[in-house]
């Protein structure tokens, strides 16, 4: 299959407007250097669905992201309250109550497993529950104390997909030769808010200026890397 073929059999989820895909590869052939190989309209039809195919994959990372930090260890801490008031109320529970508790919980296993547990008379049932007891408490105890030390030394997860999204269409820019600038209303600027217009319309539109910055200083980005393995006077070049 040949170049133009590929474009022809590509599956469009989401395409931007007409309008749209005429201003990106206008400036798309004012500042591309012709390819030897491949029709410069072809070139920037190309450039347009890599765009266009960053904007589907939206979604995707949006629901990858985790939740927020602070969220995250409330519930952590959360955890650790009930399962200490389980635990005490647990521990309060006189022999017969705790031995029917015991007898119900077995029964309802039984449904789910399928697995018959042995008929047990009030008495075994009672020092059995008893012994059960005695056994859940410390590993209640440990998921209590261990989800307190987890809500304070639970790591930061720094994942912003908004910031995944810029970084990949600083690499866009880079395989296409062009300059990624961070300034808004230039063509990364355009091309970026356009990802997040249209792949990601329903949601509050991000600071475009920000995140073209917070890619291009990404240090897994392609500016980085040129910055950290060429001669400063040549950083601004490719690799």
């Amino acid at each position: 299959m040949n170049f133009e073929e590929a474009l022809k059999e590509r599956e469009i989820k989401i395409r931007f407007p007409d309008l749209v895909r005429r201003n990106i590869k206008l400036q798309f052939l004012q500042k591309v250097i012709a390819s030897e190989t491949i029709s410069r309209d072809d070139e920037a039809e190309y450039f347009i669905i890599c765009l266009e195919k960053v904007a589907e994959s939206i979604q995707s990372y949006k629901d990858a992201e985790p939740p927020k930090h602070q969220t995250s260890k409330e519930k952590l801490n959360s955890i650790a309250q009930h399962l200490n008031t389980f635990a005490d109320l647990l521990k309060g529970l006189d022999s017969a109550v705790l031995g029917h508790f015991v007898h119900c919980a077995l029964l309802e296993r039984e449904k789910r497993t399928g697995v018959s547990l042995p008929e047990l008379g009030q008495s075994e049932m009672m020092y059995t529950a008893r012994d059960m007891r005695e056994d859940i408490l410390p590993m209640i105890k440990d998921f209590g104390l261990g989800s307190q030390i987890a809500s304070k030394t639970l790591p930061i997860n720094d994942f912003n997909f908004k910031e995944k999204i810029a970084l990949h269409v600083e690499r866009i820019f880079y395989e296409a030769e062009l300059e990624f600038s961070v300034t808004d209303n230039g063509f990364s600027g355009l091309c970026l808010n356009s990802v997040f217009e249209y792949g990601n319309p329903s949601d509050k539109k991000p600071t475009i200026k920000y995140l073209l910055k917070k890619a291009k200083d990404n240090e897994g980005s392609m500016s980085s890397l040129i910055k950290k393995y060429r001669p400063t006077s040549d950083a601004d070049g490719k690799i």
